[in-house]
């Protein structure tokens, strides 16, 4: 038999499965496998190119699971980094992930969390 490596739509399946669990540990699981992901294919062992569906994923389970806003934005900000540094323009952030991170601060009511949403809208136009 063939040995396979697994692609992108591999490790989304395994981070979804485990983000749908909507447990803190299913979200906790989710985001160490996006984080191997994202080493293993930066450190080159994967050839494939990362997106941001998985990074998506991860963004929008913590948001209503843990309801830790700046973890979100944490990832928010590092997909962005990532896309830049590597040219990699499927890793930028699109509207998803804007709302993930919008519904993050909303979930979290922390003082300012409208302000918060309000830039984010702004920085989208």
């Amino acid at each position: 038999m063939k040995k396979m490596r697994p692609n992108i739509h591999c490790f989304v399946v395994i981070i979804t499965a485990y983000a749908r669990q909507g447990t803190v540990e299913g979200v906790e699981k989710a985001e160490q496998i996006l984080n191997q992901m994202e080493k293993q294919v930066l450190d080159g062992r994967f050839a494939f190119e990362i997106n941001n569906y998985a990074y998506n994923v991860v963004m929008d389970a913590i948001g209503s699971t843990n309801k830790d806003a700046t973890k979100v934005e944490a990832i928010f900000e590092r997909m962005k980094a990532l896309a830049d540094e590597r040219n990699l323009p499927d890793l930028q952030p699109d509207v998803i992930s804007y709302t993930a991170l919008m519904k993050a601060w909303i979930a979290e009511e922390k003082p300012g969390f409208a302000t918060k949403v309000e830039n984010l809208l702004e920085e989208m136009e």
